[in-house]
């Protein structure tokens, strides 16, 4: 019996040291993988459907996915074109403004066998999370670190489309088009 158990102990040992080694392999996507692919989803034909066209024929935005658009903050101002707001909003779903790192990504995942979200760590339920969908179909301003939910992303389009300025119909744009990447 002492023999077994020795052998399982090392066993166990290799697991958790193979698992250490190669975790970082192991992790999800980087931020910069999931703005990549955001960016290629706004520039590529899918299923016969290209944002640019649809920009372009529905919006009248001359310049497509290479309209740029200025979201004026309290601390900062950012102008980028369509492609790269999209971009910026993967970047920013994974890892958001420094006071809330990494608080919407636990909302990343569900369960299809009970529609569940993140258990939490080591399946404590602390830090659990909402299941994906829910979240993504959170009610405006109920999202936490960020309103990005497509209801908000609904009320921003709706906001950029009934802007009487300039500086309001480009801030909603940005928002739009930054929360369609989240």
């Amino acid at each position: 019996m002492n023999g077994q158990l020795k052998k399982i102990s090392i066993i166990f040992i290799m697991i958790i040291t193979m698992m250490l080694l190669f975790a970082s392999s192991l992790m999800g996507y980087e931020v910069e993988t999931h703005q990549a692919i955001n960016k290629y989803v706004a520039t590529t034909t899918l299923n016969g459907f290209t944002l640019d066209d649809y920009l372009k024929t529905q919006l009248g935005m001359q310049n497509g996915i290479k309209t740029s658009f200025q979201e004026s903050g309290l601390f900062f101002s950012s102008t980028y074109i369509v492609s790269d707001w999209i971009g910026w909003g993967g970047w920013y779903e994974d890892k958001p403004v420094w006071y809330c790192p990494y608080l919407r990504s636990i909302n990343h995942f569900i369960n299809p066998m009970n529609d569940s979200g993140f258990s939490g760590l080591w399946g404590t339920n602390y830090f659990q999370g909402m299941p994906a969908d829910a979240w993504a179909l959170s009610p405006a301003g109920s999202q936490y670190c960020g309103y990005n939910s497509w209801n908000d992303v609904r009320y921003y389009y709706y906001k950029a489309l009934t802007a009487t300025t300039q500086a309001d119909h480009d801030n909603y744009f940005a928002q739009t088009f930054q929360g369609l990447g989240q």
